[in-house]
């Protein structure tokens, strides 16, 4: 299975605060989408949660994954700084990717980059 590379052109940021019971729970999501509004990804996050489930093709035909805190802030960042950006994922290793750049870092040029910046 290829990677699916896609322009992300909306997203939309939502904070939930859920109370049953006795128990309280705050819930973070990020919807990624196409210029046509076409869901690419829904990312979820518990503030505080440090477990997470792998990410996974919904049967909607879009990517759900559970991110950090940490992430969901840079992934926030990256979206209203930077244009374009870019998601990808990557149904045989369930790999998602936010980024500015279109085509994933390839192995070499991961090696190169770290290499400048450990010597």
């Amino acid at each position: 299975m290829s990677a699916e590379h896609h322009k992300i052109d909306h997203y939309q940021y939502e904070f939930v605060s859920e109370a049953s019971g006795q128990s309280a729970r705050d819930m973070i999501y990020l919807f990624l989408f196409d210029a046509h509004k076409k869901l690419l990804c829904a990312l979820a996050c518990q503030p505080g949660k440090r477990t997470f489930a792998a990410a996974k093709m919904a049967a909607g035909g879009h990517v759900r994954a559970e991110i950090g805190d940490l992430q969901m802030r840079a992934i926030i960042d990256l979206l209203r700084n930077e244009r374009p950006a870019w998601f990808s994922w990557n149904g045989a290793t369930q790999s998602v990717r936010v980024s500015s750049s279109q085509e994933p870092v390839g192995e070499e040029e991961v090696r190169k980059m770290f290499s400048f910046l450990y010597l």
